[in-house]
């Protein structure tokens, strides 16, 4: 038995949650990014359980990056290539979950990632290498 992917939700769409949804930003790649930090690196772990579980009953895993107290969530819906009704649904609980730890909001990170297509890589590497 499979079942059907989620349906993409539209930009106008997202637009419009995101609106009730505090913190939350369109991240790169078609995700939500949310970034809070928690008074303690202790409260930082719990709001990972807290998550962990959320996101184990929905069956729909973010990614999440720890740094001390700051906590970085990242959603999408990998069989859909990018925002869904699913992603929404866990940047709500995520965000009860924050302030049940007494996290706050924060902007949310630059990042920039960069891919590289080409057939030898050991050609470009030397000018990569000096570049960055």
């Amino acid at each position: 038995m499979s079942s059907a992917a989620p349906r993409l939700l539209d930009d106008a769409e997202i637009t419009r949650q995101l609106l009730d949804l505090p913190g939350v930003v369109r991240g790169v790649a078609g995700a939500l990014t949310l970034a809070v930090r928690a008074p303690s690196f202790e409260e930082a772990v719990q709001l990972v359980r807290l998550v962990a579980k959320d996101a184990e009953l929905m069956n729909h895993h973010p990614d999440i990056d720890l740094r001390w107290c700051t906590v970085t969530f990242t959603l999408s819906t990998h069989s859909a290539r990018g925002v869904t009704q699913l992603d929404i649904e866990l940047a709500h609980q995520i965000l009860q979950s924050a302030m049940a730890v007494g996290a706050v909001t924060l902007s949310a990170p630059h990042r920039v990632e960069v891919a590289l297509d080409v057939a030898d890589v050991d050609a470009v590497r030397p000018f990569w290498k000096a570049a960055l």
